[in-house]
């Protein structure tokens, strides 16, 4: 595998690369999931670019980083 992680729509298929740090793998795992909720969602990823889709998703590592409570609130919801 060349990169961190694929999703294949066709076959609703994630595969991550294991070898990645914690925050690399976080952030890969965030990054995939948005791109999931467009494909499940219709919406059509190529329009906003992999680029400004890796720069969106990688605020969410920044707010829970800085925003401990706010992680920890998330988890006692479920």
């Amino acid at each position: 595998m060349d990169c961190y992680a694929k999703y294949e729509p066709s076959k609703k298929l994630l595969t991550i690369h294991p070898e990645q740090s914690n925050l690399n793998l976080a952030k890969t795992l965030i990054h995939e999931l948005f791109h999931i909720i467009c494909d499940f969602n219709n919406i059509d990823i190529n329009k906003i670019g992999e680029e400004r889709t890796a720069k969106l998703t990688e605020q969410y590592i920044v707010i829970f980083k800085n925003n401990p409570h706010l992680k920890k609130l998330i988890n006692e919801l479920y």
